[in-house]
């Protein structure tokens, strides 16, 4: 019997990766949906991430880049259909 080539322990891998994903998102689901709490997450979206990294390559300017990182998805449109 000849070992496994590289390419089938690749597949294999992200099939087992994928799997462990799936298992832990589920129960993380399932101990959300059985909890009577109330969640709030505060953080950077990713439209915001994506507005102050243009704005940065664009005008190398903080204040400007936490202007546009506040308007977010409004600033990525802007810049997208006025390029």
């Amino acid at each position: 019997m000849q070992p496994p080539r590289k390419a089938t322990l690749a597949v294999l891998t992200c099939l087992v990766v994928f799997v462990v994903v799936a298992l832990a998102t589920n129960v993380h689901l399932t101990e959300f949906l059985m909890s009577n709490k109330t969640t709030v997450e505060v953080g950077v979206g990713f439209g915001a991430a994506l507005a102050i990294a243009i704005s940065w390559s664009v005008n190398k300017s903080i204040l400007w880049a936490m202007l546009h990182g506040f308007l977010s998805w409004i600033y990525v449109v802007y810049y997208a259909v006025t390029r």
